[in-house]
């Protein structure tokens, strides 16, 4: 890309001088110089329509707006253009970039906390067409995405709702293709998956562990970059659920708990710290986040009824940003917190209201999970051992 970008500065424009542009703002943003990579994007559309040459419209539009999509413009709002730019890729016989956007478009749907019925049936349609153009890379990219839809709705003939297997991929299958094929890209996949999962069943350790993996891969693996928001959210939230399983032996004074539970907090306050940054250019897709996060910290520093402060913002803007997911969550930590602080009247209240939440949501798997493993519970057990 930085060599498109010399070209041009050194012979002037060409037709491929806004790939170059979009490009090198896809770099930059992954780098964390979100500011000069959306200038850098929006300089590559700018070029495309002075330029009679439109061969490589869509394939600018493709790259512009999953920048967008991440760093400044509602998650909802990037869907058409994302549309328009399938077609014109289509249209120009760039097949590769033209079957990129259309999974963008569902990782946006999943995200943004959309109706998980709804993301199952966009991510079919979009998995067909794959198959049908047969991109089986990205066919094993989506599938665990996908496989994860479908065993958060309880479609699926796994009885283990951890276990990424069914109608989709076979979770044992998809890790040998990916290893034999040294496949990073797949096996990112998998195992954000996997980890995703396992912190949504309170397997908080598992999930740690999982993503560990992840992050060790970094994010020359991740295809698409939305999906670093949710690595970064996930390690925050893991981490705050690893200092809850040392708090109360903290509150008592226990020197190792307590140790234990500040060195998680400051790894969760690393993450909250890249977060509140891209906030500062996309608030509708990851304000919520930022407010989750401080909940937990505040719900353990400072005092419960500070915390709940933060919970409800979460909630709030989730609502307002019609994204179901992140609402749920919210309601569903808080309830955790304030059973973890010995409020359980209230406690029980939020966790009652997450399962209709949930319910909304369409995740059957977590509905009977707080109904069966959490609402029982008079002391939650952080530490899942």
């Amino acid at each position: 890309a930085s060599r498109m970008v010399a070209l041009t500065v050194k012979h002037g424009l060409t037709d491929t001088s806004a790939v170059g542009f979009a490009t090198l703002g896809s770099q930059l943003c992954m780098l964390g110089d979100i500011e000069k990579g959306i200038w850098c994007s929006e300089l590559a559309v700018q070029i495309m329509e002075k330029i009679e040459e439109q061969t490589w419209r869509g394939r600018v539009m493709s790259i512009h707006w999953g920048i967008l999509s991440r760093y400044c413009k509602p998650w909802k709002q990037c869907q058409q253009p994302l549309k328009i730019a399938y077609r014109l890729c289509m249209e120009a016989g760039d097949n590769e970039f033209a079957l990129i956007s259309p999974v963008l478009s569902v990782f946006n749907m999943l995200v943004a906390g959309g109706s998980l019925s709804n993301v199952a049936a966009a991510m079919k349609g979009v998995y067909q067409l794959l198959h049908k153009k047969n991109q089986e890379v990205l066919m094993r990219i989506l599938r665990p995405f996908f496989q994860t839809v479908l065993n958060l709705i309880g479609a699926t003939t796994e009885t283990n709702p951890l276990v990424l297997s069914g109608s989709i991929m076979n979770e044992e299958e998809e890790f040998k293709y990916a290893k034999l094929h040294s496949n990073r890209k797949i096996l990112f996949s998998l195992y954000l998956c996997q980890a995703e999962m396992a912190f949504l069943l309170h397997k908080f350790k598992r999930a740690q562990e999982i993503l560990d993996k992840v992050k060790d891969m970094g994010n020359t693996e991740m295809l698409f970059s939305s999906l670093s928001i949710k690595v970064h959210f996930l390690d925050a939230m893991i981490c705050t659920s690893m200092a809850w399983g040392a708090y109360r032996e903290a509150k008592k004074a226990d020197r190792e708990s307590s140790k234990r539970m500040k060195y998680y907090l400051s790894k969760a306050r690393e993450q909250l710290a890249y977060l509140e940054n891209l906030a500062e250019f996309a608030p509708a897709n990851i304000l919520q986040k930022v407010y989750m996060i401080r909940g937990e910290l505040n719900s353990m520093e400072e005092s419960i009824d500070e915390g709940m402060a933060w919970y409800k913002k979460a909630m709030d803007h989730a609502v307002e940003n019609g994204n179901n997911s992140d609402r749920t969550l919210a309601c569903e930590r808080a309830g955790l917190a304030l059973r973890s602080c010995g409020r359980e009247d209230d406690a029980l209240d939020y966790l009652e209201d997450c399962c209709a939440y949930y319910r909304e949501w369409g995740a059957t798997i977590k509905v009977n999970h707080v109904k069966g493993s959490v609402l029982p519970q008079a002391i939650f057990e952080w530490d899942d051992t």
